[in-house]
């Protein structure tokens, strides 16, 4: 029953990827355990690159949020360029 179960599951497989395709589905239907473990391994790999990515993502836009909350434009000292000596304001009030 398996081997039928892979052979309907890895048609597309076998018609998409061409020869890579076929001798994956080969290989699947001849060791389905050894297919399992693998794509345990696999999945064992990819979890731990998918949390981090996504944890740092979250820090970084909290971060980036809590920075915004607390430093105001107005209290940003822009560069001297242009041979500037008042500082100037920056923020919504300012038109800027």
């Amino acid at each position: 029953m398996p081997a039928a179960r892979n052979r309907a599951l890895g048609w597309p497989a076998r018609r998409t990827a061409g020869v890579a395709g076929r001798l994956a589905r080969d290989n699947a239907i001849r060791n389905p355990g050894r297919t399992a473990v693998t794509a345990a391994a696999l999945m064992t790999g990819v979890a731990p690159v998918t949390f981090v990515a996504v944890l740092g993502e979250g820090l970084r836009g909290s971060v980036r949020d809590a920075v915004d909350r607390v430093v105001q434009p107005s209290s940003v000292a822009p560069p001297n360029v242009g041979g500037a000596t008042e500082p100037r304001r920056y923020g919504p009030e300012n038109g800027t």
